[in-house]
Formats: C-alpha cells, structure tokens, sequence
C-alpha cells in the first residue's frame, strides 16, 4: 500500500502528487529525460488534484471484482471512492476544446475517434485537427436537424395557403430551425453551415407548392361553378334572342360566388384572370350572335367587357405585388433573424473563451510562481511568452472577427432574397405554375 509520506513526513494525496511531479536541476541527458515526462503533466494539466485508493477487495477475490456486492469490498475503498466521486461531481469543469467550447458525449467520442484514428494511421495526431474534424460533424448534424424541424413545420400546413398563413409559419419554424442549430454547432466561424440554412431551397419548394396546389384548386373550383354555363351553352339556350344578357348575368354570378368561396391561395385573382381570358372569345360569339341587341348596345357590352378585363388584370397584378413586397419583408425578417442569434451565440462563445483564458493564465502563473520558489529560473522566463499570449488572448476577446464573419452571412443572405424574387418574377411571367402538389405530403 502507498504510503503518503516524504522523508518520514506525512503528506496530503496533493502533496505526494507535487513531490512526485518535482523537476531536478541540471541539463545533462538523465536530468531532461527525468524531466520531460514531469514536464508535461505540469503543462498539460496546471490544475491538479490526487487521490490515493487502497486496494478494494483481498487479492484472491480481485480475479471476481465485478461479481462481488458492494457489501464485499473495503469499506476504506468505497469511502475513497466517495471522496472522489463528490470532487468530480462538484469541483471539476465540464470537457471543453479551445475557447471553452463544451464537449458532450458525442463530441468526445468523434473527438477520440479522430484523435485515434490519427495515431493508428501512422500520422502525427494534433488535436486542432481532431477538434475541427469533430465540429464538421457536429455542424453537419445541427444542420439535419434544423432542417428536419423546418421541414415538419412546414410539412403540417394544409395548402393551399394565404401567404400571411405561410409567412408567419415559416418565420416561427425557421427561427426554431435556426435555434436548434446554434445550440448544437460550434466552430462554424465562416458560418459556412449557417449560411446553407439561410438560403435553404425549402422555402422555394413551399412557395412553389403552395402556388401549385392554390391555382389546381382554382381551376376546379371555377370548372365546377361554370359547369351549369357550359351546359347551358351545349343546349344553345345563349344563342337565343337575348341570350348574351344571360350569359353575362350566369358568368357575373360564377365570379360572385368564386369571390365568396375561401381558402383558394395565392393564387386567386390570377386563376380568376385566366379563366376569364379564356372565356372571352366565348363571350364575344355569344355576343355577336345576339340578334335582340343594336350595334350600340353591342358596343356598350363589348366596353364593359373590356373594363371588367383590365380591372381584373389589375388585381391579379395587385396581388403578385402584395405577395413579392410579403416575401421580401420575410427575407429581410429572416435575416434579422440570423443576425440576432449569431450575435447572441458569439457573444456566448466569447465570453466562454475569455473565461477559459483567464482560468489558464491563473493556473499558469501559479505554475511560474511554484518554477521561480523552486529555483528554476529558467523554467519560468520561458512560461512568459505563453503567458503573454493568454493576456493578449483575454485582451483581445473583441468583435472584430464577428463582424467580418456577420457581414459575409449578410451577402449571402441579399442573394437568397434575389433568389426568391427572381423565382417568383419567373413563375409569374410563365403565367402558370409546373409544380406538382403531391410533391410532399401535406394535410389537404
């Protein structure tokens, strides 16, 4: 059993462990090979803590020390073990990489994996490149999973929607979205991952779709309310005398009850335009047929006709704007949006660094101290430029590399607005959307 003793002294567990961790003075090759090894721990872990267990069991039953009960080993032991668990429990800081970032299960275990990977491939491991392996990863999850929350959102709206429905879902599913991935990922210091997020394709999917499913629905609601009029027409009772004061009468009264059915989408007042534009070589033959009317009524009808066309394409062109000018306020939303969580989540991560920083510059100059009380002058005026940079790492802890990231995520952003404008400017020109409704499977 260990004795905690130094020239017939008792010690503490911390004592023993300083003692054994002693440097010796001198240069020659036994002196540095005894030093290196101690060298090393002291740098690599300036915060130490010893603890000294008895051994649990007789060495007989040390063969079966997993199928002993708890009641069968030194009671010295357990309460060793106690000691220890208490310290790890309340004392010790959570794992952290370089700027104090904090390391979970999973992030450990790809951390190793690559760190390991590394030395069993015959590479000199670094642990800078194992960490920025593990981010990668992590981001690449964060990112999936954003996605996947925005998707299921959005996947639960039954289409066709107002754009108002469709704005204010898709801002509470992205912020959501871009929530969940800022509390996973971590070194995205390009934001490389976040910028893939901001201009997503989902959001041109949806509004495609939900273009796509409002103007099916049109169509048929205006087939099905037109039906009784083709009838009507296949029977010939419009090309009766007085026939096209019916037919204008039947058609006024579709479009009233088009007007008066709900939930028909964006697409709306251009489903109305078409179907109208479609009907008015029907209307003129019905018209010229009409041997009832003068020439001057004829002419009268003709003007009306013309009249209800152009304030018709004015709606239908009224609403695209609407919905362009909707759009681009929830662009300018969502970058805001993006803005405002990575300035929170920058600043977290500064404050964790600087924190990390000035936790290693204390245990630092503790360990320059205990060089200097020892002797090992030396020692300690090479601890100074690590201990320098510490400073000037905590002193320079400022925004400026934020903002030059912030400002690039910006750009990106102004493109994906161009990116959604420009589509919407090409499906509206096209006059018809191709999309199909059942692309992905929506409540109806």
């Amino acid at each position: 059993t260990l004795e905690l003793r130094i020239e017939e002294q008792l010690v503490t567990e911390d004592q023993y462990l300083e003692h054994a961790l002693a440097l010796r003075k001198g240069i020659n090759k036994k002196v540095m090979e005894f030093n290196l090894p101690r060298q090393c721990i002291r740098n690599f872990f300036p915060t130490r803590k010893c603890f000294v267990f008895v051994q649990p069991t007789s060495r007989q039953e040390m063969g079966r020390l997993d199928l002993l009960p708890t009641s069968a080993l030194d009671p010295q032991f357990l309460d060793q073990t106690r000691r220890f668990c208490d310290y790890v429990f309340q004392c010790s800081h959570v794992k952290t990489v370089k700027g104090g970032i904090p390391v979970n299960g999973k992030r450990f275990g790809s951390l190793v994996q690559s760190y390991v990977g590394t030395i069993r491939s015959g590479q000199v491991p670094c642990l800078d490149n194992a960490v920025t392996a593990m981010a990668s990863i992590e981001n690449e999850a964060a990112l999936r999973e954003a996605l996947a929350h925005y998707a299921a959102g959005m996947g639960g709206l039954r289409l066709p929607a107002e754009l108002a429905e469709l704005s204010a879902a898709h801002g509470t599913h992205e912020a959501d979205a871009l929530r969940l991935f800022m509390q996973r990922s971590f070194k995205d210091e390009e934001q490389e991952f976040q910028k893939q997020l901001v201009v997503d394709q989902w959001t041109i999917d949806v509004l495609a779709e939900n273009e796509a499913v409002s103007e099916q629905t049109c169509r048929t609601l205006l087939e099905e309310l037109s039906a009784a009029m083709q009838q009507k027409l296949s029977a010939g009772l419009y090309s009766q005398p007085g026939g096209y004061q019916a037919y204008d009468r039947d058609q006024t009264q579709v479009v009233e009850n088009y007007r008066a059915k709900p939930n028909k989408g964006v697409k709306a007042e251009e489903a109305l335009e078409q179907f109208l534009a479609g009907k008015k070589a029907e209307a003129e033959a019905v018209l010229k047929a009409d041997n009832l009317l003068t020439e001057a009524e004829k002419h009268v009808a003709e003007e009306k006709q013309k009249a209800e066309m152009l304030e018709q394409q004015w709606k239908a062109a009224e609403e695209k704007r609407l919905q362009t000018e909707q759009l681009m306020k929830d662009q300018e939303r969502s970058h805001q949006e993006n803005v405002k969580q990575l300035e929170a989540k920058v600043a977290e991560e500064l404050a964790s660094a600087r924190q990390e920083a000035e936790r290693a510059l204390q245990s630092k100059l503790k360990e320059q101290e205990a060089m200097m009380q020892k002797g090992f002058v030396e020692k300690a005026r090479l601890m100074e430029d690590e201990i320098s940079g510490l400073r000037q790492e905590i002193s320079s802890a400022n925004r400026t590399e934020f903002h030059s990231g912030l400002l690039s995520t910006i750009r990106e952003a102004l493109r994906a607005v161009a990116n959604v404008s420009g589509y919407l400017t090409s499906r509206r020109q096209r006059g018809k959307g191709t999309s199909n409704p059942s692309k992905t499977q929506r409540r109806k």
